[in-house]
């Protein structure tokens, strides 16, 4: 054996480029030559035998290599020239697989079995493998990433041998068919000297060249047989292990068996697993064998097994029973996958660790979502109260309007931010709804109109006809995005005008859904190319909007995030000095006016209709200042209204008092509203009470909690007081009395004593050129400082002036000033 290593080694260092080896071997006649054809659309192999083995020589003959892109020319080829030595067959010919193809019309079509046929694959598949070798006569199976010089050259070497084995045998048939030519003629000649015996010769004859013929090929096809299975067998990357199905004793392994487990061949044949200790389980031994008995083979069969140094591994197994010298034999395959299982344990391992980092976020943002909205609540809450009371001067509704403005941009921003988190939660959802757009876009324009003409800014709506009135989307998600992108357009254009263009897509009867584009435009200070990447991340702000301190940089990416759960994308373009445009496109429904809800303008209650029975309604809140804003809100209004600090005290009055209607608080000390509310309605009475949630939470998983604990409705924290009284009336059955439009004129509008501009005149003149400037710039805040400097005696010019600042009417403050100027 060691003597045919040193010799293959030796065969094998002739492969290999030498600066002193004579090149006169590659100028041979081509009947001195092996012929080798490269059927492959990738000429690597070819460039390789050309390029790196020119200067081969095997048995006094050196190489002609030829190379053919597909499989119709290399069949028109051969028919011509059949006469190589070796042929190399691209496995995905032309097709996957196409390969097996040539082989099968190479071997059945021409009845030619002399070509050495070697089958080279891209990627690694020793299923595949197998099947081909199996299934196909080919002679060998390379993988052509693993072709390089040195293996290459010993494929060249073992094939070229077993070609000239295969052409020996061949001659020397030819040589017994020249013999029984001459045999006949022979017996031709004899025969009528010696007819019946020659009869009898010709018999012998013909069995004897089959029986030879037989023999002969019956011995080839064992060799390559042979050959074919320790190639495979030794050269696959996997442990592969042929075992007595008799006693379990292992007949054979290959390398790579050996390498894995540790053992040497000398330690592993003639002995089991079991002797081995490579199962760590028992149990999987059973279960496997099993499988075996009932079915015959077995797939990815998972199981870990012990090495010899100890290490525990996972490996699948694949396994089939076969025959071998006439005993009952496993062939085994076996793919180590232990780093993948580590892998995985890893991942979930990191999978765990990130879901329990996102529920620890979510209770904090539940727990400061309650916190913040909580106090804001009462704020809100007693501000819309005590702006109900007629008897208030109208500075004081001036500032309980300031108070609320502020609560309510104030809740906005923190709105802004538990959005955010919901949206990097991936918890926030769509909303759709049936309304009309073009009353949207009206109610939009309204709104942003004095803000802009205060600026001096020309504010424009254009839509196309071809954009429908009536549609089904987000309104909600749909409205804040459209303010978002208008109202910081506003914000930083000083000079010129904003502009929203909306664009949409010509339809055709009974089409269902279209696409709308929305496009705004602004004549601002631009955006510089380096900062625009900025512009939707979270807190990210540009270099104009830091200057402005105004904000949480929140808008743009809570803007992108939603366009992108309706279906598009935002984008922007800009250019410093000239303005930028933000553009977005939404899928939606096409629906009929029918289907849109009509609004009714909200009114103020100012208490129930005479004539009704008195309802009982329970306020139920930990918070001592929420209790009370609903104790004055709903008592004023008629209710009979009791108050609990928590769940516990909250069942306690139920049982008592037996209220129609508990306003909950859902989290609470002693006992929480979810508890309290299941306890409730976990009685025949209960069932009949009516339980309105009131909880702190932004998110909108809450209402399904909350909804499944058994309560009636839902309301957020700061609620909105028309909304609540809505739900009252709608659940209770009940009517309201609401006040009228207070139509006679204000304070501020009854004649005055002397016109406007003489009040102004008794100010400093420094005083109104500083009003002056302010009233140009547009700066609101400013402008109520000066007036707060107005003395008692000129209320009318401050009452005036605190109402046009109030509006951003700063035209009229103007204009009022340049009637006094020099």
């Amino acid at each position: 054996m060691k003597k045919k290593q040193r010799e293959s080694s030796d065969k094998t260092a002739e492969l290999l480029p030498s600066k002193n080896h004579n090149r006169g071997a590659s100028n041979q006649s081509s009947t001195a030559c092996w012929s080798i054809l490269a059927i492959d659309r990738d000429p690597q192999i070819y460039q390789t035998l050309t390029e790196k083995f020119q200067d081969f020589v095997f048995q006094g003959k050196s190489l002609k290599v030829e190379w053919i892109k597909n499989r119709k020319k290399a069949q028109s080829y051969l028919e011509v020239n059949p006469d190589f030595s070796i042929v190399f067959i691209d496995l995905d010919l032309d097709k996957p697989r196409g390969g097996l193809d040539l082989v099968q019309w190479i071997r059945e079509d021409c009845a030619n079995s002399c070509h050495r046929l070697i089958v080279c694959a891209t990627e690694p598949d020793r299923a595949l493998e197998f099947s081909i070798w199996l299934n196909y006569e080919i002679n060998d199976y390379q993988q052509k990433d693993q072709l390089n010089q040195q293996t290459l050259g010993i494929c060249l070497l073992k094939n070229l041998r077993s070609d000239q084995e295969i052409q020996d045998l061949e001659n020397k048939r030819q040589e017994l068919t020249v013999l029984s030519t001459q045999l006949k003629h022979l017996n031709q000649t004899l025969e009528a000297q010696v007819k019946s015996r020659t009869q009898e010769l010709e018999t012998k004859t013909k069995q004897l060249e089959q029986e030879i013929s037989d023999r002969t090929l019956a011995e080839t096809d064992k060799r390559a047989s042979e050959d074919k299975f320790s190639i495979v067998f030794q050269c696959t990357p996997h442990p592969i292990t042929i075992t007595s199905m008799k006693d379990g004793r292992h007949l054979e392994v290959n390398d790579a068996f050996l390498r894995t487990t540790g053992y040497t061949n000398e330690e592993v044949i003639g002995r089991t697993a079991v002797e081995l200790e490579l199962w760590t389980k028992m149990e999987q031994r059973v279960n496997l064998f099993e499988t075996l008995v009932s079915q015959g083979f077995i797939r990815d069969y998972e199981f870990e097994f012990c090495t010899k140094s100890g290490e525990r591994r996972i490996t699948l197994l694949s396994a089939d029973i076969i025959k071998l010298r006439g005993e009952d034999c496993l062939l085994s395959v076996t793919n180590d996958i232990t780093q993948r299982k580590h892998a995985e344990e890893a991942l979930a391992k990191s999978k765990e660790t990130a879901e329990q980092a996102n529920q620890a976020k979510s209770e904090f943002l539940a727990n400061m979502s309650h916190e913040l909205r909580t106090p804001l609540n009462a704020i809100l809450g007693f501000t819309q109260i005590m702006s109900r009371d007629p008897s208030l001067k109208r500075e004081h509704q001036e500032n309980l309007e300031i108070i609320g403005r502020s609560g309510e941009h104030l809740l906005e921003l923190i709105n802004d931010i538990l959005e955010m988190s919901k949206i990097e939660a991936g918890r926030v959802t769509l909303n759709p709804s049936n309304f009309d757009l073009y009353r949207l876009l009206k109610s939009i324009e309204e709104m942003l109109q004095l803000k802009a003409t205060s600026k001096g800014l020309h504010l424009l709506f254009e839509r196309d006809s071809y954009v429908p009135q009536f549609i089904g989307a987000d309104e909600g998600k749909l409205r804040q995005v459209l303010i978002n992108l208008l109202g910081n357009a506003i914000k930083f254009t000083q000079d010129g005008g904003v502009a929203l263009r909306v664009n949409g897509q010509s339809t055709v009867e009974n089409q269902e859904e279209t696409t709308i584009e929305f496009r705004v435009e602004d004549t601002g200070p631009g955006i510089a190319p380096e900062e625009l990447h900025q512009l939707f991340e979270p807190f990210g702000q540009t270099e104009t909007g830091r200057k402005s301190q105004q904000g949480t940089g929140l808008g743009l990416p809570i803007s992108r995030q939603f366009v992108q759960l309706m279906g598009g994308d935002l984008t922007v373009t800009s250019e410093v000095d000239r303005g930028s445009t933000f553009t977005f496109s939404i899928q939606v429904k096409l629906i009929d006016s029918s289907e849109i809800e009509s609004s009714v303008p909200t009114r103020k209650v100012k208490g129930l209709a005479p004539g009704q029975p008195t309802k009982r309604i329970l306020a139920v809140d930990d918070r001592q200042e929420s209790r009370m804003l609903l104790l004055q809100l709903l008592g004023n209004l008629g209710f009979e209204v009791e108050m609990a600090s928590n769940g516990q005290e909250a069942i306690a009055i139920w049982k008592r008092w037996y209220p129609h209607l508990i306003l909950m608080d859902m989290q609470m000390p002693v006992m929480d509203g979810y508890e309290a509310t299941r306890q409730i309605k976990s009685t025949s009475k209960g069932r009949s009470t009516l339980i309105f949630a009131l909880t702190a939470s932004a998110f909108e998983e809450e209402r399904n909690l909350v909804l499944s604990a058994g309560c009636d409705e839902f309301l957020r924290k700061p609620f909105r007081e028309n909304i609540l009284l809505e739900k009252i009336a709608q659940h209770l059955g009940i009517e309201y009395l609401y006040q009228e439009n207070d139509n006679s004129p204000s304070e501020a509008d009854r004649p005055l004593a002397r016109p406007l501009e003489d009040y102004l005149a008794e100010m400093t003149p420094e005083w109104i050129e500083e009003l002056y400037q302010t009233a140009i710039k547009g700066f609101d805040d400013e402008m109520v400082l000066l007036i707060d400097q107005i003395p008692e005696s000129l209320s009318p010019l401050s009452q005036q002036l605190s109402e046009w600042a109030h509006n951003f009417r700063f035209d009229c403050v103007v204009s009022l000033i340049e009637k006094v100027r020099p």
